[in-house]
């Protein structure tokens, strides 16, 4: 008797563990997230637990689920905020699931929630120590699987399926766990055994195995696939019965004499796998397996069967599942940690500038190095040394939720802080005199001469000291043809009331009928698209001004007043994005946002990706930011958690001090 048979022999046993099980804790967890996304993690046997965890959740939930491997959590775009994760591991030491865990961890998930059968594993040690993860820890008579899993993937699916009967609107209960245990006695008895063997007599090494799927036995296919590929019992193709229609029945008719179709049908694709079973040829190899309503149970079950289909394949070709022959590449393969590497990489700033990049696409940036701007633009910014900085105000110094309260104490301290120790102070703003006069309030009053305003996107420069309601900005004639465009088409507005400074028109997002058409529509207005006035967003609205205006016309303000050649200016803002109104502003190498970039080599980057936001992530900047004795700062990248080591830099680019 192989290894393999021995551990389906005594799968029963772990399956009566289910009984005494408490899932109080696991039906919690999984209630409360019935509407959020969710994302299932595994590799090899723990990628069926995966799958069976969406079946469920379709099931008695009706919201779909993401399965994948740890590399897709590492490497893939999807968006992870708010998203409960999953993952499933039965040793919990493993490299690819510790690099799923450590980027999950940073990628503003809701919850991580890690199945396995041991609790001490580094995986679930992590996993603990995160004030959102939790580890669940199964039952299992055998600790060993073998090659294969086997009692701790039987293990995790009985404890879904039982933590998912509870759930349910009409759950069977205390009966479950004996009706689960009947039936697997039931698949790995000798009858059922000797069926396998009957059914697969013909089976050799050297034929083509292509199983027909009903969709609803995604977990099932999955075993029987992963399992006949990893042992090396045949070649094996997955598919359902209408997509082997559509085309893949030409391998039937080239070389059908060297395959076996196997059949995996419910109660609604019986008949269409009989339909398609009537026009094989006549000596077609085919066998069918039922399983009934495709349902959580029948899942489960089924998962013990394809293990029986498999140890009757095995034992056509001769190889055991448990222990097959693994060539001296195997080990360091399975161990290596390539994909931990490039999770540590992939930190929350190089993520969200990835997505930035993926979403434009462009053809001539495929080979762009992310890493490797990644590496010049913390070089740029822990090199340099500053005299002084700009900052954008809404989204940045205030929320743009909460942008009519003046900015934090703490902030506002950091500045006071910065200005003291020397540095020029200069603030980009889409506003007008709203933001000049919350800062009057905010700041010492002797500060307000030596702070720099940009109003109106840099429209127009003065010192903070300044009221600009009694001093205010000339109009424009171009922007008087856009307001009169705009009073024209008013049918773009919910509400027509866009606010004229005479430089420039806001016009709030919630105004408009839809923000795109508006942004469509405005080609049509003459001086835009002469290109005299361009269109903006920020957070919260867009704004029409001048071609020639920027908010670098703050840097270039602030400079002048610099008595140093070439002085290097921190800018910070939040809009950042192709179209937003701060991307002049931070397209440069000493240009930090606190919320959106831009899908450009060298344009807009932030320090914190989507994890730290809006004035959190200013405040944190400024804090790092140390004074020298000539009179400049200098940004302490290490006090905000980046190393030096982690990012690849050179020993002689580890920088503490530029002084």
């Amino acid at each position: 008797m192989s290894h393999f048979s021995k551990k389906i022999d005594q799968l029963p046993e772990t399956i009566a563990l289910l009984a005494d099980f408490d899932t109080d804790d696991l039906c919690a967890s999984l209630d409360s997230g019935r509407e959020r996304r969710t994302i299932a993690v595994g590799s090899g046997g723990s990628l069926i637990a995966a799958s069976y965890l969406a079946r469920c959740r379709e099931t008695v939930f009706g919201e779909p689920t993401y399965v994948g491997t740890p590399s897709s959590v590492v490497l893939g775009s999807i968006d992870l905020s708010n998203a409960d994760v999953w993952l499933f591991s039965a040793s919990a030491e493993h490299p690819d699931i510790e690099a799923s865990i450590e980027a999950a961890i940073r990628r503003c998930i809701r919850s991580i929630n890690l199945v396995t059968r041991n609790p001490t594993g580094n995986a679930s040690l992590r996993v603990e120590s995160d004030p959102r993860g939790r580890v669940y820890v199964i039952p299992v008579s055998d600790r060993k699987d073998g090659f294969l899993a086997t009692h701790s993937l039987i293990g995790t699916v009985g404890v879904l399926l039982r933590a998912f009967d509870s759930l349910s609107d009409h759950p069977i209960g205390n009966e479950l766990p004996r009706k689960f245990v009947a039936a697997v006695r039931e698949a790995v008895s000798p009858a059922a055994r000797s069926r396998a063997r009957s059914m697969l007599s013909s089976f050799s090494r050297n034929d083509v195995l292509v199983i027909l799927a009903d969709p609803q036995l995604e977990p099932v296919s999955l075993l029987l696939e992963t399992s006949a590929w990893e042992t090396a019992l045949c070649p094996i193709q997955r598919t359902d019965p209408r997509n082997f229609a559509h085309g893949r029945h030409t391998w039937i008719h080239n070389r059908g004499d060297r395959t076996i179709l196997l059949g995996l049908v419910g109660s609604e694709t019986r008949n269409i796998w009989t339909s398609i079973a009537k026009l094989l040829p006549p000596g077609q190899r085919r066998v069918c397996m039922s399983f009934g309503d495709c349902g959580r149970f029948r899942n489960a079950v089924g998962i013990v069967e394809g293990m029986v289909l498999i140890e009757a394949m095995s034992r056509s070709v001769g190889i055991d599942p448990a222990k097959p022959i693994i060539g001296p590449f195997g080990k360091p393969m399975y161990e290596n940690a390539g994909l931990q590497n490039s999770s540590t990489k992939l930190i929350p700033a190089v993520l969200q500038k990835r997505a930035a990049v993926l979403r434009r696409d462009d053809p001539d940036h495929t080979a762009f190095s992310i890493q490797a701007a990644w590496r010049k633009k913390l070089t740029s910014l822990s090199t340099a040394k500053f005299h002084g900085l700009v900052l954008d105000y809404d989204g940045t110094i205030v929320r743009t939720e909460n942008r009519c309260e003046p900015p934090s104490v703490e902030l506002i301290d950091e500045i006071v802080r910065l200005s003291e120790a020397g540095s020029a102070i200069g603030i980009a703003t889409g506003r007008g005199g709203s933001a000049g006069e919350e800062l009057r309030k905010a700041l010492p009053k002797p500060m307000h001469p030596q702070i720099v305003m940009g109003y109106y996107n840099g429209a127009y420069i003065r010192s903070l000291h300044i009221d600009i309601s009694k001093q205010p900005v000339p109009p424009d004639k171009a922007m008087e043809q856009v307001f009169d465009w705009l009073q024209g088409n008013k049918h773009l507005f919910r509400e027509f009331q866009p606010r004229n400074s005479g430089v420039q028109i806001r016009i709030s997002i919630d105004d408009l009928e839809s923000p795109d058409c508006f942004l469509s529509e405005t080609n049509r207005c003459s001086a835009i698209a002469l290109g005299a006035v361009k269109v903006i967003r920020s957070g919260h609205g867009i704004d029409l001004i001048k071609a020639d205006v920027s908010k670098t016309a703050v840097v270039e303000a602030l400079a002048h007043n610099i008595a140093a050649k070439n002085p290097s200016i921190l800018r910070i803002g939040d809009s950042g994005s192709r179209g937003g109104n701060d991307y002049e502003l931070l397209s440069h190498e000493l240009g930090i946002s606190v919320d959106e970039v831009c899908g450009l080599p060298g344009g807009t980057w932030s320090l914190f990706g989507q994890e730290i936001k809006g004035p959190d992530a200013l405040i944190r900047v400024l804090r790092a930011l140390k004074p020298s004795v000539s009179g400049t700062t200098w940004l302490d990248l290490q006090s905000l958690g980046f190393s030096y080591d982690q990012l690849f830099m050179e020993p002689k680019e580890h920088v503490k001090n530029p002084e």
